[in-house]
């Protein structure tokens, strides 16, 4: 399995918060480092923040010492777990859901449009090559989200 957060800025430990590192403002998407959860903002006070999850639920205290923004992977996985988890519980209900496609996947919590690869990086070639490649919406959903990611990483 792979570690779906090793972008992710992590704070450093101790009792102090690192000054590299602005925390998120209420309303924001945070990561929560020592449970390795992804949440929205609700409360924020200087020593701790109140976190609930993306689709709903139970908040939960978080030391501002264990908090980091969520980075677009990040915030991508929660609301793909989001959306899985109304799918399973049946909140959809007898709604017609519409029809999603790699081309139509506005409105669902994702890019709004294909990462763009680079001029003259290999790898967002091996990316594209993968994308076009891919037979069904999951597979090219994942192959985008591993180009956002190496996008970010490699490319700023």
């Amino acid at each position: 399995m792979s570690d779906l957060n090793s972008g992710l800025p992590r704070p450093s430990g101790g009792s102090e918060q690192s000054t590299s590192v602005a925390l998120p403002d209420v309303g924001e998407l945070a990561y929560d480092v020592r449970s390795d959860r992804v949440g929205q903002v609700m409360e924020r006070r200087a020593t701790y923040a109140m976190l609930r999850p993306v689709g709903g639920g139970c908040e939960w205290r978080v030391p501002t010492n264990d908090l980091a923004p969520a980075d677009h992977a990040a915030e991508l996985r929660a609301r793909v777990a989001e959306l899985n988890a109304e799918s399973r519980s049946g909140r959809w209900g007898t709604v017609k859901r519409r029809q999603v496609t790699p081309d139509n996947l506005e409105g669902v919590g994702f890019p709004p449009r294909p990462p763009q690869p680079v001029a003259g990086c290999g790898v967002c070639a091996r990316h594209v090559q993968s994308i076009e490649a891919a037979d069904n919406p999951t597979k090219v959903t994942d192959c985008r989200v591993l180009m956002w990611r190496h996008l970010e990483s490699a490319h700023g």
